[in-house]
């Protein structure tokens, strides 16, 4: 917007000059040259940090698509941000855009294509409880670990050993 600007000289004499109006009309267009790192795993909360330029604090924004929160974004220069982001169970896996934009005035959109990739995370296994069991009996197990997905993670128990169901 519009801003008033004078030129001062200090004493002895001097003084200030006349007010003139100076506007800064409009927001630029951001670009992406990198984006760094280029995975991360579903369940994961991890640091992106892009590289471009117009990146300002307070207008710009970035974006992953759908299932990817941005928690955080700070922009550590003009031509640097980083992006604190979690990425859902539910994200799709694969290659995917990273957009920036930019507020009006002005502003824009810049998408750096098959930017970032989506992949399901190397679950772990803790403990199973019980850890055992008759031959011919029908058990319930618990599994203790992180990385585990409803509807994509699924048990293998080995040779002769039948799940009937898991949730």
């Amino acid at each position: 917007g519009p801003r008033d600007v004078s030129v001062v000289n200090p004493a002895p004499g001097g003084g200030i000059s006349e007010k003139r109006t100076f506007t800064i009309a409009n927001n630029p267009v951001p670009t992406i040259a990198t984006v760094n790192p280029t995975l991360g795993a579903r369940l994961a909360r991890i640091d992106v940090v892009v590289t471009g330029t117009n990146f300002i604090t307070g207008v710009t924004s970035v974006d992953f698509g759908a299932g990817i929160v941005a928690n955080q974004t700070v922009i550590n220069s003009s031509t640097q941000l980083t992006a604190t982001i979690s990425i859902g169970a539910a994200a799709a896996t694969g290659v995917r855009s990273v957009s920036v934009t930019n507020a009006a005035p002005g502003g824009g959109t810049a998408t750096r294509a098959s930017a970032f990739t989506v992949q399901n995370p190397v679950p772990t296994l803790t403990s199973v409880t019980p850890t055992n069991a008759q031959q011919l009996e029908t058990k319930n197990l618990v599994f203790d670990g992180s990385g585990f997905i409803n509807g994509v993670t699924t048990v293998n128990m080995g040779t002769g050993i039948t799940v009937n169901s898991q949730t």
